[in-house]
């Protein structure tokens, strides 16, 4: 089943400016989320989508995810989106979730922390339910992240991500 990456990255932040080309390691966050993609052995292809990649209309702060998910990926079986502004996330954690919703016959997918909140670390969503403007269907499960994720929304969540990287032994 063909499985197709998107990484929504958008030019604009209110709070962190530019957040997705911001550098951790000399790679932007896109860059990262690039290379986790590439890894990745279950996906079959992925594009980002920036600003310039898409109508005006999906480029405002207010425009729900799913829109851009929706626009890119509707026509696809399978669709995995990939926040840039998320650190901590790998190509095992991608290929794990992508066979977890193939195994288990779900609808969507979503990576979440401790309790049973989404963590934005992975979405895994069916074409169909994109093309009818929904993210859950009846099959929704949900995977625990292996590692801490760090929704990177302010300098200080940037911070903890540069520590997170530095302490991982890459610095």
């Amino acid at each position: 089943m063909f499985t197709l990456g998107i990484i929504p990255a958008r030019f604009g932040s209110k709070r962190l400016p530019r957040k997705n080309f911001l550098k951790i390691g000399g790679k932007t966050l896109v860059e990262w989320t690039i290379e986790q993609a590439a890894g990745a052995k279950l996906l079959d292809e992925y594009l980002v989508s920036t600003d310039d990649k898409r109508p005006p209309y999906l480029c405002q702060d207010d425009t729900p995810t799913l829109y851009v998910l929706a626009y890119h990926g509707a026509s696809v079986p399978v669709v995995v989106c990939l926040q840039p502004n998320i650190w901590g996330r790998t190509s095992e954690d991608i290929d794990e979730a992508i066979a977890y919703y193939r195994q288990e016959g779900l609808d969507t997918l979503y990576s979440r922390g401790f309790g049973d909140r989404p963590d934005g670390s992975i979405w895994v969503i069916s074409g169909e339910l994109l093309r009818n403007g929904r993210m859950y269907g009846p099959k929704t499960g949900s995977l625990l992240s292996k590692n801490p994720i760090i929704n990177i929304d302010t300098e200080f969540d940037f911070w903890q991500a540069e520590q997170a990287y530095e302490r991982s032994g890459h610095s």
